[in-house]
């Protein structure tokens, strides 16, 4: 039988079938993201400080959440993870991490301890379009020991966890538990006071965390005070199995919560051991209706018992979701590269710190069962649902599910709708619907007030229009029409002449132009937005339309300066980062010619610092997402190309030591307080959804549904090489 192919085809084939996309990110940026899960479990190495020999932090209060990983080696010891040397004395010798990769879904460490390179993985699954393992509030982290001499070794690896993750307050109280199933062991531990719903310092201080593994040989466990549990691995390779029953604060002699894995002897690569860590609250969210507060379950409860049905189908779970994130890694890898190599860096930083600030819950019905007809998402940590950072976080979500933007919107629709016809309607769009996550109970009072009405109203009607576009699906608009018809009015009374509203820019940066030109391309792109869905739903949005057309012409007059566009009208020796025209292009409205884009171009090209365009000419601060909204509106890729540039060097080489910030100075890359791991930094992926087409919206699986691939081997991958390979067949 003849081939068709030479033989160095069939070579070429068979490699690309197990081709996968290198890893992002090679270095060690701001922070370095390991449980980025939920807004109340999201922990972070800090960049440039070597897992091994740091404790992880917290994202939103910087304390530390401390997690040890020790390792024993042909009878000596080393720490992989966290500061045991300096908490308790020398137990060990650090290893030396000789290597990290960051994907959207994953951060893995190479990290050499004598003759073996232990390679320490931990996901955190981004799965948009499976509700069930969506809202499973756990995150992995797995260990493989390889030999890196030839040589046979003798390896035990061990993980313990702190109270430290359920509180920065150490001398509160905490209690526990220990248990073996008939598959996991795990620890269960929780502050002795909790109240539901109570968070402090960016933490809920209600609920429990977990730190579970599968049982198997040479498992063991202990709960102990740190010194003793960590020197007894250290000297012996296991745990006792025995559980401290003296309750006590977190800070009384430590109490940790340990769990090994003995290899045995090794001379090629083991299988991963696999570490689950978890944070389970129920209720998750208290959320006004009609009838008073509702308590709201995580989506996940729909299909379990108990935390622990959840926790032991995570685990057993692990290698599905391994492929799952490969898939979602290489995906969004490969259409980031088309854009450009450094803005892959910036959509795999965005990932997880966007997709951990939300939760999809579900309400007990009037049967006593939870509704999983009724899904909500709610997006934190501070204010809940603020619409500015749904907007900001819109092309996130169009892009990997637009489902969920429709449901971040849903939430703040019903409390208008609540509302209709009583003293707490308002002619515009609340700016959130509580004070802090994770209490949705009602707007806060600065929300109910009209100073960023304008801001956002626009943002409602243009995520709203994302979400049309991005899915097909228009009924949010048509099933809520007399709101948005008060809203399209609001929008044609007040978008052309802002006066003095103000935006969270401005309040952030302590900068509101008067008249701001941003804010009013905003509500004019956001109403002629509105005109056009009208316009699909056969409904006549012609007023809208010849308003904001009209609007849009004055506004290029009011704007203009001898050299480009003013941030306020008339102030001609003013510019501005009108991000907001971003919108004209991505939704398609067609307000403005070439020649604003191209003025706008150079505008960027002449103010372009050392990390970016300023937000204006009154600061030298900008923000994130918005440098990629302005990148994805200039008229000339080398300054957009510059534009991503100029952001991958502030993740790569920026002065900070805490998650992608927000807000910075362009020029020294300090951080603004307060900005560091917000959600709203999920703007950047706007160059992605600007060639987005209308998709239809992900179906909901179920825990048992099949991964499409098993192979972590992206499906056009593999129908490429089974085509190829059957028309050599056929051709044979």
């Amino acid at each position: 039988m003849l081939w068709p192919f030479p033989l160095s085809l069939l070579v070429f084939i068979a490699t690309f079938a197990s081709f996968r996309p290198a890893a992002a990110l090679t270095y060690s940026p701001g922070a370095e993201p390991l449980v980025v899960r939920s807004p109340f479990l999201n922990t972070w190495n800090a960049g440039g400080s070597p897992v091994a020999g740091s404790w992880s932090f917290n994202t939103f209060d910087g304390k530390v959440t401390a997690w040890t990983g020790l390792a024993r080696v042909d009878g000596v010891g080393y720490a992989y993870l966290g500061d045991a040397n300096g908490a308790t004395g020398r137990i060990g010798i650090a290893g030396t991490v000789q290597a990290i990769n960051i994907t959207p879904t994953q951060t893995t460490y190479t990290i050499k301890c004598g003759g073996v390179d232990l390679t320490v993985a931990f996901l955190s699954p981004i799965e948009p379009s499976d509700f069930v393992r969506m809202s499973l509030p756990f995150s992995y982290m797995s260990v493989t020991a390889t030999p890196n001499d030839g040589a046979q070794h003798s390896v035990q690896i061990y993980s313990d966890l702190s109270g430290e993750w359920l509180s920065d307050v150490t001398n509160k109280n905490m209690t526990w538990s220990s248990q073996r199933t008939s598959s996991i062991v795990y620890h269960e531990f929780t502050l002795s006071d909790a109240a539901p719903y109570t968070v402090q310092n960016g933490r809920a201080e209600y609920g429990k965390m977990y730190h579970a593994m599968l049982l198997g040989d040479g498992v063991t466990y202990q709960v102990a005070d740190d010194r003793s549990m960590r020197g007894w691995f250290n000297r012996t390779g296991t745990l006792n199995s025995t559980v401290d029953s003296n309750f006590r604060q977190i800070a009384d002699q430590w109490p940790c919560f340990g769990l090994s894995k003995d290899f045995g002897t090794i001379n090629s690569a083991s299988s991963p051991v696999v570490f689950a860590i978890g944070h389970a609250r129920d209720p998750a969210i208290s959320y006004q209706t009609s009838a008073g507060p509702q308590a709201r379950s995580l989506y996940y409860r729909t299909q379990f018992a108990t935390d622990i049905d959840a926790l032991s189908f995570f685990l057993n779970d692990y290698s599905a979701a391994v492929t799952s994130a490969n898939n979602f890694d290489n995906k969004l890898n490969t259409a980031a590269a088309q854009i450009s190599p450094n803005y892959v860096d910036l959509v795999t930083m965005a990932a997880r710190q966007t997709f951990s600030s939300v939760e999809l819950t579900v309400p007990t019905g009037s049967d006593g069962k939870l509704n999983a007809s009724d899904p909500l998402l709610f997006i934190g940590p501070d204010k809940v649902n603020q619409i500015e950072t749904i907007y900001a976080t819109a092309p996130f979500w169009s892009w990997i599910n637009p489902t969920l933007l429709k449901l971040l919107i849903q939430p703040v629709l019903e409390w208008h709708k609540r509302t209709q016809g009583t003293l707490s309607s308002v002619a515009y769009v609340i700016d959130d619907i509580g004070v802090l996550y994770p209490v949705a109970t009602g707007p806060s009072n600065s929300a109910l007030d009209s100073p960023k009405s304008l801001e956002s109203t626009g943002d409602m009607m243009l995520a709203t229009v994302a979400y049309v576009k991005a899915s097909g699906d228009n009924s949010i608009v048509s099933a809520n029409a007399d709101l948005y018809r008060g809203w399209g009015d609001y929008l044609k009374d007040h978008a052309l002449a802002p006066g003095s509203q103000k935006t969270t820019d401005g309040v952030t940066t302590g900068n509101n132009p008067f008249n701001d030109t941003n804010l009013a391309v905003k509500g004019i792109v956001a109403l002629k937005a509105y005109a056009d869905i009208l316009n699909t739903l056969g409904q006549d949005g012609s007023s809208y339309s010849g308003a904001a057309v009209t609007y849009a012409r004055q506004w290029q007059d009011l704007a203009a300066t001898s050299n480009g566009l003013s941030s306020s009208y008339g102030d001609g020796n003013s510019w501005s980062l009108v991000y907001n025209i971003f919108a004209d292009k991505w939704l398609k409205t067609n307000l403005f010619p070439d020649t604003i884009y191209q003025k706008l171009t150079s505008q960027y090209g002449a103010h372009l610092n050392k990390y970016g365009v300023p937000l204006n000419s009154g600061s030298t601060q900008s923000n994130a997402q918005w440098m990629m909204f302005a990148a994805g509106s200039v008229s000339d890729t080398e300054l957009r190309d510059s534009l991503i540039s100029k952001s991958q060097s502030f993740i790569q080489t920026g002065p900070f030591r805490v998650p992608w910030s927000s807000y910075f100075e362009t020029v020294s890359g300090n951080v603004t307080s307060g900005t560091a791991g917000k959600p709203s930094i999920g703007g950047v992926y706007a160059l992605l959804a600007l060639n987005q087409g209308s998709t239809q919206s992900p179906g909901i699986s179920s825990p048992s549904s099949a991964i499409s691939t098993a192979s972590g081997i992206p499906v056009i991958y593999q129908l490429m090489v089974a085509s190829i390979l059957l028309f050599a067949l056929q051709r044979a």
